[in-house]
C-alpha cells in the first residue's frame, strides 16, 4: 500500500519524533537568529576568556607522577637535597604492559625496557648548529659544570631504572670517555 511504511513501529515512531523536533527547533532558531546568533557569540567569548586564563602543564613530573606516590616523594627529596634551582631535568622512561593485568618485571619485560633505554641514550639531536644527546643534558652527580670538557665526559649520568639490581642495569651506564 502507498504512503505506509513497512517495519517496527517503535523505531519509525523514533524516528518521526526526532524528525518533528529538530524541525520545530529548526523553525524557532530561524525565526529567532539575531538572539541565537548573539548567544553563541557570547557563550563562543566567555569560552574564549576561559582559555586566556587556562594554563597549561608541561612539567614531565606533574603530568606522569602521581602526588603523593612514591616517585612523588622521591622527586621531592632529590629536589630538597639539590636544591629547587639545580641544573638538571628528569627524563622518564615510561614502560606499560601490552595487555592490561600483565606483569612487567618478567626477564623479557626487562630486556625490552634495557633496549629501549639504551636506544633513548643514543638519539642525538641537532639544531641551530649545536648537537646534544642525553649526556650534555642529563643529571651526573658531582660533576663540575665545565662546558666542553673533559671531566664532564668522564662521569655517567644518574640513571635510575628497575635494572639496577641486575648487571644488565650498568650497561646504561657506560662512560663515554676514559683517562689515558
Amino acid at each position: 500500500m502507498p504512503g505506509r511504511a513497512v517495519g517496527q513501529r517503535t523505531p519509525l515512531w523514533l524516528r518521526a519524533r526526532f524528525q518533528a523536533l529538530l524541525f520545530a527547533l529548526g523553525c524557532r532558531i530561524q525565526r529567532h537568529c539575531g538572539k541565537v546568533l548573539f548567544v553563541g557569540l557570547l557563550v563562543f567569548g566567555a569560552l574564549a576568556v576561559g582559555l586566556r586564563v587556562a594554563s597549561i602543564e608541561t612539567d614531565i613530573e606533574h603530568l606522569w607522577v602521581e602526588a603523593g606516590s612514591r616517585v612523588s616523594q622521591e622527586l621531592r627529596y632529590t629536589k630538597e637535597k639539590l636544591g629547587e634551582e639545580s641544573v638538571y631535568t628528569s627524563q622518564m622512561l615510561i614502560q606499560t604492559p601490552k595487555k592490561d593485568g600483565d606483569n612487567i618485571l618478567t626477564q623479557e619485560a626487562l630486556q625490552l625496557h634495557l633496549e629501549a633505554a639504551l636506544a633513548a641514550s643514543k638519539v642525538q639531536v641537532s639544531l641551530y648548529g649545536k648537537s646534544w644527546d642525553l649526556n650534555k643534558i642529563c643529571y651526573k652527580s658531582g660533576v663540575p659544570i665545565i662546558e666542553n670538557g673533559m671531566i664532564e665526559r668522564l662521569f655517567p649520568c644518574v640513571i635510575l631504572t628497575p635494572l639496577d639490581c641486575f648487571w644488565e642495569g650498568s650497561k646504561l651506564q657506560g662512560g663515554s670517555a676514559y683517562l689515558p
